[in-house]
């Protein structure tokens, strides 16, 4: 099981919505090139458990990966992964009976996620 932790400089949740009901929350992750280096992303594998920690959740997912993010870095994505994350989006809307829902905030993320899986946010 892989256990590495990434720190996004930006981050969004949206969860996909499968034909058979079945939820997969995901994150969206994202860091800000600079002059020599473009601008990255990574999707988790999917959202298992959620450890609140002052202002910070710690997101973990089925691999094992942690991913750090600050609540107030929610949104904040950069034109280019905005692009990519609704490229990814329309990919799975369109080869799949699935739909995608990008939260508009945390606490609709927080929220919805603990209504729909049994785990609890600690």
């Amino acid at each position: 099981m892989n256990q590495s932790s990434y720190y996004p400089e930006s981050w969004v949740a949206f969860k996909v919505v499968q034909a058979s009901d079945e939820v997969i929350y995901k994150i969206f992750a994202s860091w800000a090139g600079g002059y020599i280096s473009s601008d990255s992303w990574r999707i988790n594998s999917g959202v298992t458990d959620i450890k609140q920690v002052n202002n910070d959740l710690h997101i973990r997912g089925y691999s094992g990966s942690v991913y750090n993010c600050n609540k107030e870095s929610y949104g904040y994505l950069t034109g280019y992964n905005h692009s990519v994350l609704k490229r990814f989006m329309d990919r799975i809307e369109s080869e799949t009976e699935a739909t995608v829902h990008v939260f508009n905030d945390v606490d609709e993320f927080l929220a919805d996620f603990e209504s729909n899986v049994e785990k609890t946010i600690t």
